[in-house]
C-alpha cells in the first residue's frame, strides 16, 4: 500500500456530446482495481459553470469539497458546499455536482461498498455518448486510466 498525493494524479478528461455544460477530469486512486476490498475514492475536478452529470450510484457516497465552491444536488435538495465541506449522498438517489465558484474546484468523492459501480459507470457513459479528450467513448478512457493505475509500481 502506498500514500497518494492528489496533486500528482493523472486526470482523465470527459465531456458530453449532448450537454455542453457537462464535463470533468477524474481519477480513481483507490478502488478494487488498485487493491481495495470494498471502498473507493474518486478524485474529480469540474470546471467553473460545468456539472458532473445527474446520475445514481449503488453505493452511499460522501462528497468532500477540497477547494472551490459547489452545489450538490441530491434528490430534490440543493446544498451549497464550500471548500472543506462534506455532503452525504445516499445510495440510489439521483445526484449531481455543479461548480458554482469562479475558479476550478476539486473534489474527493468517497464511496463505501462500491463493487459494482465502476462497471455500471462505464456502461452508462457509453450509453450517454460521453467522450474523452481524444474523442473516444469515456468508458474506454476510464478503463485505460484504471489500467495505468493498476500497473503503477507500488
Amino acid at each position: 500500500m502506498t500514500a497518494l498525493q492528489t496533486d500528482a494524479l493523472e486526470l482523465a478528461e470527459v465531456w458530453s456530446e449532448t450537454d455542453p455544460d457537462r464535463g470533468a477530469r477524474f481519477n480513481f486512486p483507490i478502488s478494487m482495481e488498485t487493491g481495495a476490498a470494498s471502498t473507493a475514492v474518486v478524485y474529480f475536478e469540474v470546471p467553473p459553470g460545468k456539472h458532473l452529470g445527474r446520475h445514481r450510484d449503488s453505493a452511499e457516497e460522501v462528497l468532500f469539497i477540497r477547494s472551490g465552491r459547489a452545489e450538490a444536488v441530491v434528490g430534490e435538495q440543493r446544498l451549497t458546499v464550500e471548500a472543506g465541506g462534506l455532503a452525504p449522498v445516499p445510495a440510489r438517489v439521483p445526484h449531481d455536482v455543479i461548480n458554482v465558484g469562479a475558479g476550478a474546484s476539486s473534489r474527493l468523492l468517497l464511496e463505501l461498498d462500491r463493487d459494482q459501480r465502476l462497471r455500471g459507470a462505464v456502461r452508462s457513459d457509453r450509453r450517454k455518448g460521453i467522450r474523452d479528450a481524444a474523442g473516444r467513448p469515456a468508458g474506454a478512457r476510464r478503463a485505460a486510466c484504471l489500467d495505468r493505475i493498476k500497473r503503477r509500481p507500488g
